[in-house]
């Protein structure tokens, strides 16, 4: 069955991967979702994040792995790709930086915190991400158990506040 013509959408070709080219050594992101700032900026939200070179993911250890990571991309001409982005970056702008922060006793070595969407209200910026817990002694694919859901706000500085969240 084919589906209605979109009035909204006239065509859309593959442009292959995007925000490779970039200073802080990131090869590959996956769960991307964008969400409008105000002004000519997205922000643009990335589940894990990994750096430097690898082969898979199967077997990893993630421990040290961004579980999420952001970037602001201001309004540009895509039609080769996205050209102009900034990575959110650690203080030394050589290392991306995760946005939701592990609160204790959530640790990297067993738990994901995978930014889902967003939203910008009221001049903040927030963040609706899964806490997944996962077992070292499995492969990556097998393991995941969804804790629950939380949400995280910023402000302009893109410093993310998670709301009150159960740990036990």
């Amino acid at each position: 069955m084919a589906l209605p013509d979109s009035p909204l959408v006239a065509r859309v070709r593959d442009l292959g991967v995007q925000f490779l080219d970039n200073d802080v050594d990131i090869s590959g992101q996956d769960a991307v979702t964008s969400v409008e700032l105000p002004g000519d900026e997205t922000f643009w939200i990335f589940g894990d994040t990994l750096e430097g070179p690898f082969e898979t993911v199967r077997y990893m250890s993630l421990t040290e792995v961004l579980s999420n990571t952001g970037a602001i991309v201001p309004r540009q001409d895509i039609s080769d790709g996205f050209k102009e982005f900034t990575y959110l970056t650690d203080p030394g702008g050589d290392r991306a930086r995760q946005l939701i922060r592990f609160e204790p006793p959530e640790h990297k070595s067993t738990q994901r915190l995978w930014a889902i969407h967003g939203t910008h209200q009221g001049g903040h910026l927030y963040l609706y991400y899964h806490r997944i817990t996962m077992d070292q002694k499995l492969d990556v694919f097998e393991t995941f158990q969804l804790d629950g859901m939380g949400i995280a706000r910023a402000d302009g500085d893109y410093f993310f506040e998670p709301a009150h969240r159960d740990t036990a």
